[in-house]
């Protein structure tokens, strides 16, 4: 078996979602806790695992910005969160013990679980009549491409998302 060497899979580009799905999910989402996830997870760029681990102390109200901890702890980055979002966030930050989660999980002391923001996800994405295979990381991959239709440079882009190879951040191109 010494030199055999077996076909690689074809890289897929992800499925990008246009602005008008995505409006469309956000107003389909039927609690405000849904709408505040799926808000932050498509205007910041978040993974669903980080999204789901946010604290509160994570968010900077002052500065309008959002540490993002990932890589299990050991990074940080900082992103701007959209105007919109801003105002609910100011509220939880000032009525929640810094320390909690943002987004509580079932359990008492627990985040909200990816499975269970997947859920979320999927549920909005069929409520709002999408036809796409929507998940969190279409969320993800949607506001990179959106941020560089919008002007932004391959490495602004290459910084919110937290890549740390350029060539990650490419297929957006």
């Amino acid at each position: 078996m010494e030199g055999f060497v077996t076909p690689k899979r074809a890289r897929r580009l992800p499925e990008i979602l246009n602005v008008e799905e995505v409006k469309r999910i956000l107003c389909a989402a039927t609690t405000l806790r849904d709408q505040l996830l799926l808000g932050l997870m498509y205007g910041c760029g978040l993974k669903v695992g980080e999204a789901c681990a946010l604290v509160w102390r994570d968010i900077q109200v002052g500065d309008g910005t959002l540490h993002v901890r990932f890589a299990r702890g050991t990074r940080v980055r900082e992103v701007r969160i959209p105007s919109d979002l801003q105002p609910i966030l100011a509220e939880g930050v000032r009525r929640c013990d810094p320390d909690d989660y943002v987004f509580r999980g079932a359990c008492e002391g627990s985040h909200l679980t990816p499975r269970a923001a997947g859920a979320i996800v999927r549920k909005a994405a069929e409520a709002s009549g999408v036809l796409k295979v929507v998940t969190g990381m279409s969320l993800r991959h949607s506001f990179a491409a959106h941020s560089l239709e919008g002007g932004a440079t391959i490495r602004e882009v290459q910084e919110m998302l937290g890549h740390e190879q350029v060539e990650t951040t490419m297929i957006y191109l």
